[in-house]
């Protein structure tokens, strides 16, 4: 793990802090995802996020392969027991990522409300939306 700035490259990712409040996580093409792998990553993004909650934009590029054993488990759970997400936009790069996302968000329920969107100016925008709902709330 490379902590650059605001920024950790993993062999995965890179994970950067876009602002107080929001990680952003974009997979490589080139990314091997293994439970080990997804949990460096996590780590990632705790310790950039500090100790406090953050909303988190997933990018998955196209063509990443959806891997059938890696939706059978909870990788978010952590998160979800900690409460550290308060709300998640994954960006699918095709169709068969898209509606994996989804099936996969249906079967993990998550202690924070998780969205599956086709562009990344919309999933921003949703994310933007949950911040500025969470900080009036405090």
């Amino acid at each position: 793990m490379v902590m650059i700035g605001q920024r950790i490259e993993t062999p995965n990712s890179i994970v950067e802090l876009a602002r107080p409040g929001l990680v952003i996580q974009r997979y490589l093409s080139q990314a091997r995802t293994m439970a080990r792998t997804l949990d460096r990553d996590r780590v990632a993004r705790w310790k950039l996020a500090g100790r406090g909650r953050y909303a988190l934009l997933l990018v998955l590029p196209s063509g990443f392969p959806v891997q059938a054993p890696l939706l059978n488990e909870d990788h978010f759970r952590r998160d979800s027991v900690a409460r550290r997400i308060s709300a998640l936009a994954v960006v699918t790069g095709d169709t068969a990522m898209h509606a994996a996302m989804k099936l996969y968000f249906r079967y993990f329920a998550q202690s924070f409300e998780a969205r599956v969107f086709d562009g990344e100016v919309q999933a921003r925008a949703w994310l933007d939306d949950k911040i500025d709902d969470a900080m009036v709330g405090q």
